[in-house]
């Protein structure tokens, strides 16, 4: 998600008066809850766009295919403003990239460290 995090900073920076919100909870009509990677908001506290990210072809969740495939109300409260978005009133975007399923795996980067520090004794 970093790599997104930089890109929306690009787009969105903060001496505009954007604020980049990562981990944004939202609730549908029905009181079920949905998670947006970000929610970037304006300096009135306007939610101007919400960002999701994917990995290779990994797909939406249930609750999110009715926000971006439906297009759903949801509800989302950011510090003291709650607002009503969906994807008619609000840019909602996703981001995909490819991910190497094996060197970003955390068994790849344990043993990388382990044999790093080996062949450091071996020096």
């Amino acid at each position: 998600m970093v790599w997104h995090l930089d890109e929306l900073k690009k787009q969105f920076p903060e001496n505009k008066g954007y604020r980049i919100n990562a981990q944004v909870e939202g609730t549908f009509a029905d009181g079920s809850k949905t998670v947006f990677d970000f929610a970037v908001t304006d300096n009135a506290g306007n939610i101007v766009q919400v960002a999701e990210s994917k990995t290779n072809t990994s797909r939406f969740t249930d609750q999110q295919k009715r926000y971006y495939n439906a297009g759903e109300d949801v509800k989302v409260k950011i510090g003291k403003k709650t607002s009503t978005i969906n994807t008619k009133n609000t840019q909602s975007i996703t981001y995909r990239w490819k991910v190497n399923r094996f060197t970003g795996s955390s068994e790849y980067k344990s043993a990388k460290n382990f044999m790093t520090k080996m062949v450091s004794k071996l020096k």
